[in-house]
Protein backbone atom coordinates (compact mmCIF):
# COMPACT_ATOMS: atom_id res chain seq x y z
CA UNK A 1 0.00 0.00 0.00
CA UNK A 2 1.23 3.47 -0.86
CA UNK A 3 2.44 5.35 2.25
CA UNK A 4 0.67 8.53 1.08
CA UNK A 5 -2.66 6.73 0.84
CA UNK A 6 -2.11 5.14 4.24
CA UNK A 7 -1.43 8.57 5.78
CA UNK A 8 -4.62 9.89 4.18
CA UNK A 9 -6.64 7.04 5.70
CA UNK A 10 -5.11 7.69 9.11
CA UNK A 11 -6.21 11.33 9.05
CA UNK A 12 -9.86 10.52 8.39
CA UNK A 13 -11.91 12.35 10.98
CA UNK A 14 -15.16 11.13 12.59
CA UNK A 15 -17.15 13.35 10.22
CA UNK A 16 -15.46 11.63 7.28
CA UNK A 17 -16.61 8.23 8.51
CA UNK A 18 -20.15 9.60 8.74
CA UNK A 19 -19.88 10.74 5.10
CA UNK A 20 -18.71 7.26 4.15
CA UNK A 21 -21.62 5.74 6.10
CA UNK A 22 -24.02 7.94 4.11
CA UNK A 23 -22.41 6.84 0.84
CA UNK A 24 -22.65 3.22 1.96
CA UNK A 25 -26.38 3.66 2.61
CA UNK A 26 -26.80 5.14 -0.87
CA UNK A 27 -24.89 2.30 -2.48
CA UNK A 28 -26.88 -0.28 -0.53
CA UNK A 29 -30.09 1.44 -1.65
CA UNK A 30 -29.00 1.03 -5.27
CA UNK A 31 -28.07 -2.62 -4.73
CA UNK A 32 -31.29 -3.44 -2.89
CA UNK A 33 -33.31 -1.77 -5.67
CA UNK A 34 -31.52 -3.99 -8.19
CA UNK A 35 -32.57 -6.99 -6.11
CA UNK A 36 -36.18 -5.79 -6.16
CA UNK A 37 -36.59 -4.72 -2.54
CA UNK A 38 -39.33 -2.14 -2.16
CA UNK A 39 -37.93 -0.60 1.04
CA UNK A 40 -34.76 0.72 -0.61
CA UNK A 41 -35.85 4.30 -0.04
CA UNK A 42 -35.45 3.83 3.71
CA UNK A 43 -31.71 3.54 3.14
CA UNK A 44 -31.73 7.00 1.56
CA UNK A 45 -33.41 8.31 4.71
CA UNK A 46 -30.63 6.63 6.73
CA UNK A 47 -28.13 8.47 4.51
CA UNK A 48 -29.91 11.75 5.33
CA UNK A 49 -29.41 11.02 9.04
CA UNK A 50 -25.70 10.31 8.53
CA UNK A 51 -25.40 13.50 6.45
CA UNK A 52 -27.01 15.57 9.22
CA UNK A 53 -24.73 13.97 11.81
CA UNK A 54 -21.74 14.63 9.57
CA UNK A 55 -22.60 18.32 9.46
CA UNK A 56 -23.15 18.49 13.21
CA UNK A 57 -19.82 16.80 13.96
CA UNK A 58 -18.03 19.05 11.46
CA UNK A 59 -19.42 22.19 13.13
CA UNK A 60 -18.43 20.91 16.60
CA UNK A 61 -14.79 20.38 15.56
CA UNK A 62 -11.87 22.74 15.79
CA UNK A 63 -11.86 25.60 13.34
CA UNK A 64 -11.24 25.41 10.48
CA UNK A 65 -13.39 22.28 10.57
CA UNK A 66 -14.30 22.50 6.90
CA UNK A 67 -11.20 21.22 5.13
CA UNK A 68 -11.03 20.61 1.40
CA UNK A 69 -10.82 16.83 1.77
CA UNK A 70 -13.88 16.63 4.04
CA UNK A 71 -15.92 18.93 1.79
CA UNK A 72 -15.09 16.89 -1.31
CA UNK A 73 -15.72 13.58 0.47
CA UNK A 74 -19.10 14.82 1.68
CA UNK A 75 -20.10 15.93 -1.82
CA UNK A 76 -19.06 12.62 -3.35
CA UNK A 77 -21.09 10.77 -0.71
CA UNK A 78 -24.04 13.07 -1.46
CA UNK A 79 -23.85 12.27 -5.18
CA UNK A 80 -24.22 8.57 -4.38
CA UNK A 81 -26.84 8.92 -1.63
CA UNK A 82 -28.95 11.82 -2.88
CA UNK A 83 -28.26 11.63 -6.61
CA UNK A 84 -27.65 8.10 -7.88
CA UNK A 85 -29.72 6.18 -5.31
CA UNK A 86 -32.96 8.18 -5.71
CA UNK A 87 -32.49 8.17 -9.50
CA UNK A 88 -32.17 4.36 -9.56
CA UNK A 89 -35.12 3.90 -7.19
CA UNK A 90 -37.26 6.17 -9.39
CA UNK A 91 -36.03 4.39 -12.51
CA UNK A 92 -37.38 1.15 -11.06
CA UNK A 93 -40.84 2.76 -11.19
CA UNK A 94 -40.46 3.72 -14.87
CA UNK A 95 -37.76 1.49 -16.41
CA UNK A 96 -38.02 2.82 -19.94
CA UNK A 97 -36.29 5.52 -21.97
CA UNK A 98 -38.42 8.33 -20.49
CA UNK A 99 -37.68 7.15 -16.96
CA UNK A 100 -34.00 6.80 -17.81
CA UNK A 101 -33.68 10.35 -19.15
CA UNK A 102 -35.66 11.81 -16.24
CA UNK A 103 -33.37 9.98 -13.81
CA UNK A 104 -30.31 11.16 -15.73
CA UNK A 105 -31.48 14.78 -15.66
CA UNK A 106 -32.05 14.51 -11.91
CA UNK A 107 -28.60 12.98 -11.31
CA UNK A 108 -26.88 15.65 -13.42
CA UNK A 109 -28.72 18.40 -11.54
CA UNK A 110 -27.57 16.93 -8.19
CA UNK A 111 -23.96 16.86 -9.42
CA UNK A 112 -24.16 20.45 -10.70
CA UNK A 113 -25.81 21.66 -7.48
CA UNK A 114 -23.14 20.05 -5.29
CA UNK A 115 -20.28 21.36 -7.44
CA UNK A 116 -21.71 24.89 -7.31
CA UNK A 117 -22.22 24.59 -3.55
CA UNK A 118 -18.54 23.68 -3.09
CA UNK A 119 -17.48 26.81 -4.98
CA UNK A 120 -19.84 29.11 -3.11
CA UNK A 121 -18.34 31.46 -0.52
CA UNK A 122 -21.35 33.32 0.83
CA UNK A 123 -23.54 32.26 3.73
CA UNK A 124 -26.65 31.23 1.80
CA UNK A 125 -27.93 28.26 -0.16
CA UNK A 126 -29.03 28.59 -3.76
CA UNK A 127 -31.63 26.18 -5.00
CA UNK A 128 -33.18 23.28 -3.18
CA UNK A 129 -30.70 21.15 -1.18
CA UNK A 130 -29.99 17.73 -2.66
CA UNK A 131 -31.19 16.02 0.52
CA UNK A 132 -34.62 17.63 0.11
CA UNK A 133 -34.70 16.63 -3.56
CA UNK A 134 -33.87 13.04 -2.62
CA UNK A 135 -36.62 12.94 0.02
CA UNK A 136 -39.16 14.25 -2.50
CA UNK A 137 -38.14 11.72 -5.15
CA UNK A 138 -38.14 8.82 -2.68
CA UNK A 139 -41.53 9.87 -1.32
CA UNK A 140 -43.02 10.02 -4.82
CA UNK A 141 -41.48 6.71 -5.92
CA UNK A 142 -42.46 4.92 -2.70
CA UNK A 143 -45.82 6.42 -1.76
CA UNK A 144 -47.27 7.08 -5.21
CA UNK A 145 -45.27 5.07 -7.77
CA UNK A 146 -47.10 6.40 -10.80
CA UNK A 147 -45.03 5.95 -14.00
CA UNK A 148 -46.13 9.38 -15.26
CA UNK A 149 -45.72 11.32 -12.01
CA UNK A 150 -42.30 10.00 -10.92
CA UNK A 151 -40.35 11.20 -14.00
CA UNK A 152 -42.01 14.61 -13.65
CA UNK A 153 -40.99 14.74 -9.97
CA UNK A 154 -37.41 13.86 -10.99
CA UNK A 155 -37.16 16.66 -13.53
CA UNK A 156 -38.89 19.28 -11.35
CA UNK A 157 -36.76 18.37 -8.32
CA UNK A 158 -33.62 18.56 -10.45
CA UNK A 159 -34.62 21.97 -11.81
CA UNK A 160 -35.31 23.29 -8.31
CA UNK A 161 -31.86 22.17 -7.15
CA UNK A 162 -30.11 24.19 -9.85
CA UNK A 163 -32.44 27.19 -9.63
CA UNK A 164 -31.26 30.52 -8.32
CA UNK A 165 -33.66 31.11 -5.44
CA UNK A 166 -31.82 31.95 -2.24
CA UNK A 167 -32.21 30.33 1.18
CA UNK A 168 -30.35 31.76 4.15
CA UNK A 169 -28.24 29.21 6.01
CA UNK A 170 -29.63 28.50 9.47
CA UNK A 171 -27.50 29.76 12.33
CA UNK A 172 -26.51 26.70 14.33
Amino acid sequence: MDAGLLRQLIVLKPKDFLSLAAASCGFLAIYSTMLGYVGSGLLVFAAVIFDVLDGMVARMGKKPSANDFGRELDSLADVVSFGAAPAVIALAVRPDIAGFFAALVYLCCVIIRLALFNLQKEKAFYGMPSTVGAIIVIAAASLYPDPILVPIVLVVSGALMVSSFRIEKPVV
